[in-house]
């Protein structure tokens, strides 16, 4: 079969897709614990012969290339924190500086000719 032409009927929307994201997310997130699941259940104490045999067949099977356990997303990484927390220091430090710039008082009467020294007061 060949396609002419292609008629776009509509666009999806932004919530569907990041639903779509989410679920997509939740789908890897389940997978990742069945594996972290066989990890610890293969942790378990048993008979030596048992726990050989697995161990070759698990070998075989996937030469630990499929292996997900203790891989996680995060949605701060570092770099995100430290920027944050920089942005947090500069907001207190410039909230600090502007409050004590507004309790500076000046004189109150200006004059053209100022007082001799010594007569300030």
């Amino acid at each position: 079969q060949k396609i002419g032409s292609v008629v776009l009927a509509g666009v999806r929307s932004s919530h569907e897709v990041k639903h779509e994201r989410y679920l997509a997310s939740k789908r890897r997130l389940s997978i990742m614990e069945q594996q972290g699941n066989k990890v610890l259940d293969s942790r378990r104490r048993r008979l030596e012969q048992e726990q050989q045999a697995d161990d070759d067949a698990a070998a075989q099977q996937d030469n630990g290339n499929d292996d997900m356990n203790g891989v996680y997303y995060v949605a701060m990484t570092p770099n995100i924190l430290s920027g944050l927390l920089f942005l947090f220091l500069f907001i207190v430090i410039a909230f600090t500086g502007i409050s004590c710039m507004g309790s500076i008082q000046g004189q109150d009467t200006f004059t053209d000719k100022m007082p001799s020294v010594g007569r300030e007061a």
